[in-house]
C-alpha cells in the first residue's frame, strides 16, 4: 500500500530480458535501506525488490505489468518516480495507492496555469465513469487531485513542487503515463454492477 508521496526519482541503470520479463536495476538515494522482498512503486507500479546494492535495486516486471503499463517503453538512463511502500506510523498525506495500474493514459496537452502546470491526459472511454471532479487519482504513481472532467478526458494542476521533484518535467504531448483510478470508486462500481445485474 502507497499513498502517492513519491519520496524520490531513480534512474534506470541497466535494463535485462528474461523469457517475456523484464529486470531494471535503479539507482536511488534509498537502495541501502531496501529489503530483499520488498515493494517499492516504480511510477506507480507496485514491484518487488529482488536484490540490492549500497546504490541501486533490482526488480522484475512481467510481461503482463509491461502489456499494462509505461514499464515496456522504459529504456537506461530513463528517470522513474519511487516510493517504498506504508508505514503504519507514517503520516497519511496522499490517498490509498495499491501500486496495481488499470490503464496507460496519453498526455493530450501541458498548460501554464498560475504558475503551474495544467496537464490533459485522455483514458479509455470504458473507464470514463472513474474519473471524477476533485476527486483523487493517482499519475504515475503520484496522488492527484482532479481539475476538471470532459468526456473521456481530465485535467490536474501540477505545483511547481511536483513539477520539480518527479518525472512530470520530462513529460511532453503524446507520452504516456500510468493511471490508477481511486480504488473506493472501483469497488462502489463494481458493487453496484453487481447489485444491480
Amino acid at each position: 500500500m502507497f499513498t502517492g508521496l513519491i519520496e524520490t526519482v531513480g534512474r534506470i541503470e541497466n535494463i535485462k530480458a528474461k523469457a517475456g520479463n523484464r529486470i531494471f536495476v535503479i539507482s536511488c538515494g534509498f537502495a541501502s535501506e531496501l529489503k530483499i522482498g520488498e515493494s517499492v512503486a516504480v511510477d506507480g507500479c507496485c514491484l518487488t525488490v529482488t536484490a540490492k546494492t549500497e546504490k541501486s535495486f533490482e526488480t522484475e516486471a512481467t510481461a503482463e505489468t509491461l502489456k499494462t503499463t509505461t514499464l515496456q517503453y522504459e529504456k537506461s538512463g530513463d528517470f522513474v518516480n519511487l516510493e517504498r511502500a506504508l508505514l503504519p506510523q507514517d503520516r497519511f498525506g496522499g490517498h490509498f495507492v495499491s501500486g496495481h495500474i488499470d490503464e496507460k493514459a496519453r498526455i493530450k496537452a501541458i498548460k501554464p496555469i498560475s504558475g503551474a502546470k495544467l496537464f490533459q491526459i485522455e483514458v479509455s472511454k470504458k473507464n470514463r465513469d472513474y474519473l471524477v471532479e476533485k476527486g483523487s487519482i493517482a499519475v504515475d504513481g503520484i496522488s492527484l487531485t482532479i481539475h476538471s472532467v470532459k468526456h473521456n478526458l481530465f485535467t490536474v494542476n501540477i505545483i511547481p513542487h511536483t513539477y520539480e521533484n518527479t518525472t512530470w518535467k520530462y513529460k511532453r504531448p503524446g507520452d504516456y503515463v500510468n493511471v490508477e483510478y481511486d480504488m473506493l470508486g472501483k469497488f462502489v462500481r463494481v458493487y453496484l454492477a453487481n447489485k444491480y445485474e
